[in-house]
């Protein structure tokens, strides 16, 4: 008897069949709003970070399995410290979101524009990176350095805060020390900022020393080594770099902490602390040709957590590389690089360490209008580089992106990005697809008006499309004016989710901004912010309110000798269906004395007020009280 399968029959056969198996998708993440709060921040006091993480995976992530980290940076974009790593105790399915706040203490000596970009983990592996985005920080009234005869010059500060909670048993103390000036008629730099309470008598919150020697520079404590993007890259870690310098032969040695440790529970894996050593050697030859060699050794320090969780295991990683740079026509730069890893997931098994390799190929044009910069990169699929951590494994990456500068006002720029995974085509692995295209306008005019938009566009999918299939659209628009020293800037953004697999994860998102800059004559100036975002769950119609109001100001009531600082905050949160509906507010007020050039000493006190409508249990009143020392030398 013979048998006729119909198409309708092999399309149902062969759905038979995949279900009879599991299916993996790459782990992917997007972020569908970032907002600092308070914005502009205060120096000396704490911002928090709200970032709504969208799972645009087909995988399940289990509850601390995933986790976000901020990473600061200067207004040139140079790295000076990183946040803890948040973990989400909630389990969210693929297309479904979660909101994780992170708080980050902002030093007392930090001023003016600063940059900060938002990371997300899973299972410590980076899955996503966040673009630059600004945030201010207002000023503290700190004498500056005055220059004097002596070869070293800076300032510290001793900072003491309590309040009502526990009685004020409870308690926050900062050392913040920054020094320059030359040793040994060369350059040194040096910032401590550290944190004390009564849990912990010394946390080293932030410390870097830059030493500028005839025979090599020196930076120790924390530090954004690079060699190349397949080695060491993009990671901030806390250790020493060494940089030799001669001739033509440029030397570089690193040794640093890449994670903290972090201890888990019965149920959650914890973290070990990862430590990596490594070097380059760069040889430049004629003709515009640069060769370099790397090679890197990582590993996690098993003892250095009490509980490790149910299912971590330390893991350890060597790499060797290489790289060739042609540079002989100014505007143009070729680069290709070359890696071999070998990695052991678990160094407490007997198990075979797995070899992979990765190559990547980079073409750079940059003249005085325009910008071009391309990549390409394959990871194969037990690639490992742990100081790397965006040369994701099993995966193909093209990259284009360029600006045009015309007419001294007006710059055009765009972006593609793609990447592929399951190089190998695992059945057992259905392929994931991301392709991201984003475009972007600004202009600057001599009248001190500025206008940008930008959009892009945010496409996830896999082989089947049944399996995966998500896209997010960002529109974004600003306007700012600048006018006999003020200062104002409006920025709106409209972001949309849909995920094709499970349109009840769809999802709008609208985050309007406003910063104002004031300087109101030669004793008074301020600025006030507000930011407002509406998330709006489309299947079910319920929105979450989410607005933050700032404000700060400064009033020199005696020239050189007095000064009043008041600065605040108010955040509401709320939903539609009345599952939250919370308010914050806190106030704070310090004088400033000037005893002399060299020493200043500011009083001050505080008061937050938490309430919660829809728990009253959670309201909460706090007074609190500050003092600081400033001491200029």
């Amino acid at each position: 008897m013979k048998i006729f399968l119909n198409r309708r029959a092999v399309i149902a056969l062969a759905i038979i069949i995949l279900g009879m198996r599991t299916l993996y998708c790459a782990d992917i993440a997007n972020l569908q709003l970032v907002v600092a709060s308070p914005d502009p921040v205060q120096a000396g006091t704490k911002i928090t970070f709200q970032v709504i993480v969208v799972n645009a995976g087909s995988e399940t992530w289990e509850p601390g399995s995933y986790m976000v980290e901020v990473e600061l940076y200067d207004l040139h974009k140079k790295y000076l410290l990183k946040s803890d790593r948040i973990k989400a105790n909630k389990q969210i399915a693929s297309g479904e979101k979660v909101l994780m706040f992170v708080p980050v203490e902002i030093p007392e000596y930090f001023s003016g524009i600063y940059y900060y970009r938002v990371f997300v983990m899973r299972n410590n592996d980076r899955i996503y990176t966040g673009k630059y985005i600004p945030v201010r920080v207002n000023p503290l009234p700190i004498l500056p350095p005055k220059p004097p005869p002596v070869k070293l010059g800076g300032n510290m500060i001793l900072s003491y805060k309590s309040d009502t909670d526990n009685d004020w048993n409870d308690y926050n103390g900062n050392i913040s020390l920054n020094v320059v000036g030359r040793v040994l008629d060369r350059s040194v730099l040096f910032n401590l900022y550290t944190l004390h309470d009564q849990d912990d008598a010394l946390d080293v919150y932030t410390v870097l020393l830059n030493y500028y020697g005839p025979v090599a520079r020196i930076a120790l404590g924390d530090i954004l080594p690079e060699f190349t993007e397949l080695s060491v890259y993009g990671s901030g870690m806390r250790g020493i770099s060494w940089e030799n310098e001669t001739g033509r032969y440029k030397t570089s040695l690193i040794g640093a902490r890449l994670v903290d440790s972090e201890d888990g529970t019965s149920s959650t894996d914890g973290v070990y602390r990862r430590m990596l050593y490594g070097g380059e050697e760069l040889i430049t030859l004629p003709g515009g040709v640069t060769l370099g060699f790397n090679a890197t050794y990582s590993n996690d320090i098993e003892n250095s957590v009490d509980v490790a969780g149910p299912t971590l295991t330390p893991e350890k990683n060597t790499l060797f590389g290489g790289s060739i740079s042609w540079n002989g026509w100014s505007p143009l730069t070729i680069t290709g690089m070359y890696a071999s890893s070998k990695w052991i997931e678990n160094t407490t098994s007997t198990a075979t360490a797995l070899s992979d390799t990765a190559y990547r190929v980079d073409l750079d044009i940059e003249t005085d209008y325009w910008m071009l910069a391309y990549y390409y990169q394959r990871t194969e699929p037990d690639f490992k580089a742990f100081g790397a951590p965006e040369a994701n494994a099993d995966r193909v990456t093209m990259d284009a992106s360029t600006e045009f500068y015309l007419f001294n006002f007006l710059t055009l720029s765009g972006g593609y990005n793609k990447f592929f995974d399951d190089l190998d085509d695992d059945p057992d692995i259905v392929q994931t697809t991301q392709q991201i295209l984003n475009g972007a306008l600004s202009c600057s005019f001599m009248t001190g008006t500025g206008l940008a938009g930008t959009y892009s566009t945010n496409e996830v999918y896999g082989e089947l499309r049944d399996v995966q299939d998500n896209k997010t659209d960002t529109i974004g628009f600003g306007v700012s004016q600048s006018f006999l020293g003020q200062s104002i800037a409006v920025n709106y953004q409209s972001s949309e989710f849909r995920d094709m697999v499970n349109p009840d994860s769809d999802l709008d998102t609208i985050t309007t901004n406003l910063n104002v800059s004031l300087a109101l004559g030669e004793r008074l100036s301020g600025s006030v912010g507000a930011s407002m975002s509406e998330n709006e769950t489309i299947a079910t119609g319920i929105s979450e309110q989410n607005d933050s109001y700032s404000f700060s100001f400064n009033h020199v009531i005696l020239r050189n000798k007095l000064t009043a600082q008041l600065w605040g905050s108010f955040t509401t949160i709320s939903n539609t269906d009345n599952s939250e509906d919370s308010q914050e507010a806190d106030v704070n007020l310090d004088l400033t004395y000037v005893v002399n050039p060299d020493l200043s000493v500011t009083l001050g006190g505080s008061r937050t007020t938490f309430c919660d409508d829809m728990d009253t249990s959670r309201n909460e009143h706090t007074t609190g009280a500050q003092a600081r020392i400033n001491y200029s030398f």
